[in-house]
């Protein structure tokens, strides 16, 4: 009886610790899955003393040290995982050898990622490219071991706390620091549990008699229970840029002006900066704030956060943001940025570049025209934990957490820009583009004196606009009925093809499709999720194809644009009804966004002309929309007027009998116009262009479109006015200098006189202040 007991006794324990066990790692998980690592690690702790074999969870705990920052229990237990053979070993194989790096044992770090690829992981292609970054790092980090570094850091100890002081800049209107901090700076104040920290808040120091710093008020006002992040002060220090991040979790950028007493309360900038749903942080205004650097997750980057740029239109106004490009942006985050144009230099901070680990400082420059060099600014401004917020003023300043600690404000001098330029880039810092080599904007270019807002871009090959057939096409039929009246149908091919239509008011549709498109796996569905049957393929005849025009989106809209309705109108004139047998609308979006959302996207601009054509008369059974999403673009350039031209519909049109019909030309307008300016350039009469456009004696604002149909008419300046056919061409605007001639030019960028001449339309000699195309 009483082993009996003994045994019952045994298994209840071994039932209850088994429910504790799973209680526990259910809370563990929780507060991983929310990105509390703290309270994460401490849960995982109690799961594992019960159950050591749990390698999930000791995964897990290891990854919960690393992202709170407690590196050395981290590579602890992460070395402990890389011994054990399994599914996690291969990344704790990678983790182990980047805690070491970040230790600044660069040969150990490099012998551990060797060991990774030794393993040969097949299916951890991403996890190899990683280690072959970090096996850059290392290498770098062993040349630069040998640097004796000419510059020494301090650390500001009047302004450091034991919380994080990050970002510090210069006021010009006093020489006060302003700079971000975690300290409890406020009574309303949110606290972050995430990392155990206040949210950031500005605060600035003001030096004493004793030449001392010591806290100001200046800023305080700014400050709210959220997020504020340190930016940038125009020359004057009258305006002020920075970064608030609210409740809704996005950070964007606000701008306050300064009326010797107070900050003005402050206003977001416009959306093109902003950009919604997105973060905006980190922003640098050039002296004459006419140039804005920033840090934005924003969709059509690298991954992360990457660095952008846009120009100032007006006082309030902004140009489309610019991606700086693959040289500098990578799959991991860019931040930080700081332009310095007394030497044509960027500097940023990046945790995606081969460096010492986690964040290190770089600094971009131009050697060749179209391809800038990036440099590691090595010792002592790079440790191997994170260096950021690199701020060049009267001295100079960066953010490090290089004592294990939190980010603490160093300093150094560093006598003129450029000397210490020169030193970064004569100090073997050069990074190797072994696995970065695409190539991106110059930075020659982000001189405002040389910039206007167009980027540089590189020819990819140029896809020819759709030809215009005169011969026949066999097409077939799918029809059906039973369906809600007006109902958007759908018959789907296979899983990238979708073939859209309406249903008639007799709930009745149909689909013209060529034999080729086809397959018996086809289903049809309807916008109320009910599925549709189709009849039997039907031969339909044969008929002519016509490429009709391309119209033109606004970005992440499916309205029509007011010169889209005056060409679906020139279709219903020249394209009698009774003769078109089927007209497919085949719609696209540019790459900003992710797939899906721009598949959408695409097919809510595809019904939309669907639905201006039928108001006109077409039936619904003679239109298809066929939606590309981003797949199919015209150009893979990421200037805002090559996306533009991407965010396209091609009209195909297929007739009973033959059709003459007339094609325009489409021009985009650069930069505002009024309508006799664009009729000038085009060496047309005004009065045509307001025929084909259906426009008035107003301005043309950028980004609108002119349909052009006189063959005679003369090659415009590409300053004013672009042709789709060109966007793949390479040029960009520049600003004619003192002392400099049209041949000067030609030769400083290895291009000839006559097509400057040509594509700027010149008429006279030229003067400092000019605005040319330069094609190169």
């Amino acid at each position: 009886m009483k082993v009996v007991w003994v045994l019952l006794l045994m298994a209840f324990s071994l039932h209850a610790s088994g429910q504790s066990v799973e209680k526990l790692r259910k809370v563990a998980d929780e507060y991983y899955g929310a990105e509390r690592y703290l309270e994460a690690a401490e849960f995982y702790e109690k799961v594992i003393s019960l159950s050591p074999s749990d390698l999930e969870s000791r995964y897990r705990q290891a990854f919960s040290y690393l992202k709170s920052t407690n590196y050395n229990t981290a590579e602890e237990k992460f070395s402990a995982l890389s011994l054990i053979s399994g599914p996690h070993q291969p990344s704790s194989i990678y983790y182990h050898g980047f805690l070491t790096k970040i230790k600044g044992d660069f040969k150990a770090a490099d012998s551990i990622f060797s060991t990774f690829l030794q393993l040969e992981p097949a299916s951890q292609q991403k996890l190899l490219s990683l280690v072959k970054f970090q096996k850059a790092g290392c290498e770098l980090g062993m040349r630069l071991q040998r640097a004796k570094p000419k510059y020494k850091l301090t650390s500001l100890t009047d302004v450091n706390s034991d919380q994080n002081d990050l970002g510090v800049i210069e006021w010009p209107i006093n020489g006060n620091l302003m700079m971000s901090t975690t300290r409890k700076v406020h009574a309303l104040q949110y606290y972050d549990p995430k990392f155990g920290d206040y949210l950031p808040s500005l605060m600035s120091y003001g030096k004493t008699n004793n030449n001392k710093w010591k806290e100001t008020s200046f800023f305080k006002k700014l400050n709210t229970r959220w997020s504020q992040g340190t930016g940038s002060f125009t020359a004057d220090g009258r305006t002020f840029y920075y970064s608030d991040c609210n409740k809704e979790s996005t950070c964007k950028v606000l701008v306050t002006t300064w009326d010797g007493k107070n900050w003005a309360e402050p206003a977001q900038l416009d959306t093109t900066i902003n950009m919604p749903g997105t973060d905006v942080k980190h922003p640098f205004v050039t002296a004459s704030a006419d140039t804005i650097f920033f840090s934005s997750n924003r969709p059509g980057g690298q991954g992360g956060l990457d660095i952008w740029m846009s120009l100032r239109i007006d006082s309030v106004r902004w140009t489309t943001a610019i991606n700086l490009g693959e040289r500098i942006n990578t799959q991991g985050d860019e931040i930080t940025p700081f332009y310095s144009p007394a030497y044509s230099c960027l500097t940023f901070a990046s945790n995606g570049l081969a460096g010492y680990g986690g964040f290190d400082l770089y600094l971009a420059k131009q050697l060749s025209f179209f391809e800038p060099k990036v440099f590691n600014l090595g010792v002592p401004f790079n440790s191997t934990l994170d260096d950021t917020y690199l701020f060049l003023g009267k001295n100079g300043y960066l953010s490090s957490n290089r004592d294990g600690n939190e980010l603490d404000v160093m300093t150094f001098p560093y006598g003129n820009l450029k000397e210490f330029f020169e030193y970064i880039m004569t100090n073997d810092a050069i990074i190797d583009f072994q696995y970065y080599t695409a190539s991106s904007l110059d930075l020659y270019t982000f001189r405002m004196d040389d910039y206007q807002g167009y980027d540089i871009f590189f020819p990819t090959g140029r896809d020819s606009d759709p030809p215009t057939f005169n011969t026949t096409t066999e097409l077939i039929n799918i029809h059906g009925a039973d369906v809600l009246p007006g109902e958007l149908v759908r018959l789907t091919i296979d899983s990238r093809t979708d073939i859209l239509t309406l249903a008639n008011q007799s709930g009745r549709f149909a689909y013209l499709l060529s034999p080729d498109s086809i397959s018996n796996k086809y289903t049809i569905t309807t916008t109320s999720k009910q599925r549709a049957v189709g009849n039997e393929v039907d031969t339909a005849g044969s008929f002519y194809e016509y490429a009709y025009e391309k119209v033109y989106f606004n970005y992440g809209s499916s309205y029509l644009r007011s010169e889209t309705f005056v060409a679906l109108d020139d279709l219903v004139r020249q394209f009698e009804e009774s003769n078109i047998a089927l007209i497919d609308i085949q719609t696209h979006a540019d790459s900003r966004g992710d797939k899906d959302y721009n598949r959408t996207l695409s097919e809510k601009r595809g019904v939309s002309i669907m639905k201006y054509l039928l108001s006109k008369g077409i039936s619904e059974a003679k239109m298809r929309v066929f939606a590309f999403g981003e797949e199919e673009p015209i150009s893979e350039n990421d200037s805002w007027y090559a996306r533009f031209f991407n965010r396209r519909a091609q009209i195909i049109i297929h007739t009973e009998a033959q059709v003459a019909y007339n094609k325009p030309e489409t021009f985009l307008v650069m930069r505002a116009l009024d309508l006799k300016s664009a009729a000038q350039n085009l060496g047309i009469a005004p009065n045509k262009l307001k025929e084909w456009n259906g426009i008035d004696n107003r301005d043309l604002a950028e980004g609108h479109t002119l349909r052009v149909f006189d063959a005679e008419h003369r090659t415009p300046s590409m300053r004013n006015l672009i042709n789709q056919k060109d966007i793949d061409d390479n040029f960009f605007l520049y600003t004619v200098k003192p002392g400099e001639s049209l041949e000067s030019i030609a030769r400083k960028f290895k291009t000839i006189e006559e097509l400057i001449y040509e594509i700027n339309q010149l008429e006279e000699d030229l003067k400092p202040g000019d605005e040319i195309i330069v094609m190169l």
